[in-house]
């Protein structure tokens, strides 16, 4: 079952509900959550998913699929293409 990572709509940590379920606390109570979170400096949005370049390099090599790479990781497909090209525009400003 896949969870919510990172910061969430509710403003509570560790919020381990199913993702796309719909939050219980009234449209008040989140608001003065984010309001909250907000005025304590907690970032909104996921967060940053981490992806581990020598490891993508490495289950490439043994001809592993962007999408099996990106289930790996926990990433959708779209991330793990962005994280590559930002890999490479890395490399070639050297």
């Amino acid at each position: 079952m896949d969870t919510i990572r990172g910061t969430n709509p509710t403003g509570l940590e560790n919020d381990t509900r199913p993702s796309g379920q719909k939050s219980n606390l009234s449209p008040a109570k989140l608001a003065a959550n984010r309001r909250n979170a907000k005025l304590a400096g907690r970032p909104k949005g996921s967060g940053v998913k981490l992806v581990d370049r020598r490891e993508v390099e490495r289950l490439a090599l043994t001809g592993a699929s962007v999408e099996a790479m990106a289930d790996y990781f926990g990433v959708s497909r779209r991330t793990l293409k962005r994280r590559m090209v930002e890999w490479q525009e890395i490399e070639s400003a050297f």
